[in-house]
């Protein structure tokens, strides 16, 4: 099981544009991920709970610590737009 470094929300939710209905996007880095599938099926577990208990969609993805400086236009837009929370 990885260590959180940190968790940013995207999209509409982050820039204050969201709709009620707009889903959460987020982008959770970790410290030590070595199994993405185990880490995508804890996440997907915690995001069914929030949704059984809030109604809110959430998609959450994990990416390793380190990518979060990656040049890539994913990480450009998780930095640009991207809250920490």
């Amino acid at each position: 099981m990885a260590t959180a470094s940190s968790a940013w929300c995207c999209s509409g939710r982050a820039r204050g544009d969201a709709r009620p209905d707009s889903d959460y996007d987020v982008a959770v880095f970790l410290k030590d991920l070595t199994d993405r599938w185990e880490e995508v099926d804890r996440i997907a577990d915690i995001a069914t709970d929030i949704m059984d208990e809030t109604g809110a969609f959430v998609h959450a993805m994990p990416y390793r610590a380190e990518t979060y400086r990656d040049r890539t236009p994913l990480m450009h837009e998780v930095r640009g737009e991207g809250r920490d929370f």
